[in-house]
């Protein structure tokens, strides 16, 4: 299935810079072949100690075959043996499969440019859509803090802005059928189910922030308001203590100066209080809304950054080393 064909048929793909010495990590398990039509979704479930050294070797075999081709610019192949890698890695190592599932991808986009097929964009897409159903069923809305669930994110993103631009200079491309050769119906029924799955939690994040958004931005004019009360109550306390000045030095002024309890200085002396009261009841609402609407504001508007260095082992018979990934 190194053929168009069949990497409309695979499993999840990529878009990290790796070696191409790039191995699984050692603890995979032995492979077993999936059906040509299985979903991408399908893996192998974990295997016994006596089973995991075989899987191990299947593994390395593929993951070096794969690079190999890679390297030797059959990207078609390369697709095909990473997608076989890439089934071979239980469903729970999410880890793991991320690793593969970002060279894929890196694969895929590069075989759109030299095969000139935008139908690989398609395959990046539902592989990516495979693995994010794979956290969410396995980790529920945990698995979004994940760090490789937000790489995969960002790289859907980018893969759907490629197709958007790609449909506009291919109108006949059609992700249900990204080659022109039928895919099986199934096939066309779990991407769609997958589309609408990530289509939902997208805008179950959405209206989160909004609601966020519209909390903070309550809470934070209610603060404001609050420190206007406050300045308010300053302002009546400082008229009242000028006021009662003027009072007393005009009395004295005029030689009588004005008993303790003088009506007009009880007055004002009530008026000053009263502001201080407005002035403390006010600057203590304003500090406590503000300190709640504020972090709702930035949380709602603030979006997941994905993380602008990564460092990732790389193992090999000829040693080991690390990839390191910078993000612009």
């Amino acid at each position: 299935s190194g053929s168009k064909k069949s990497g409309s048929e695979t499993s999840p793909t990529s878009d990290s810079d790796s070696d191409t010495d790039a191995q699984p990590p050692a603890e995979e398990t032995e492979r077993t072949e999936a059906p040509d039509d299985a979903p991408a979704s399908d893996t192998v479930p974990a295997a016994s100690d006596d089973e995991k050294e075989t899987r191990d070797e299947a593994l390395q075999r593929l993951f070096d075959d794969a690079s190999r081709e890679r390297d030797e610019g059959d990207l078609a192949r390369a697709v095909e043996l990473f997608q076989q890698a890439l089934k071979t890695i239980p469903s729970e190592q999410h880890e793991a499969r991320a690793s593969v599932l970002f060279l894929l991808v890196d694969v895929l986009r590069s075989a759109v440019t030299v095969e000139d097929e935008p139908g690989y964009l398609c395959v990046a897409e539902r592989d990516l859509l495979v693995f994010l159903e794979g956290v969410r069923r396995d980790y529920g809305p945990e698995g979004d803090e994940l760090r490789d669930v937000q790489k995969a994110k960002a790289l859907l993103e980018e893969v759907r802005a490629l197709l958007a631009r790609a449909s506009e200079e291919h109108p006949e491309l059609d992700c249900e059928d990204p080659f022109g050769d039928a895919p099986a119906p199934a096939r066309d029924d779990e991407t769609a189910r997958l589309r609408a799955a990530l289509r939902a939690e997208t805008e179950r994040e959405a209206a989160r922030r909004r609601t966020m958004l519209i909390a903070g931005a309550t809470t934070t004019g209610i603060g404001v308001a609050a420190l206007g009360v406050m300045t308010a109550g300053l302002v009546i306390g400082a008229l009242a203590e000028r006021d009662g000045q003027a009072l007393v030095d005009d009395a004295l002024v005029m030689g009588a100066p004005l008993p303790e309890r003088d009506p007009a200085l009880l007055e004002l002396e009530r008026r000053g209080q009263t502001g201080n009261l407005i002035a403390i009841a006010g600057g203590v609402a304003g500090a406590v809304a503000l300190g709640v609407g504020v972090p709702l504001l930035v949380a709602g508007a603030k979006k997941p950054a994905e993380p602008l260095v990564s460092l990732l082992p790389l193992l090999s018979r000829r040693g080991v080393g690390a990839s390191l990934t910078l993000r612009f």
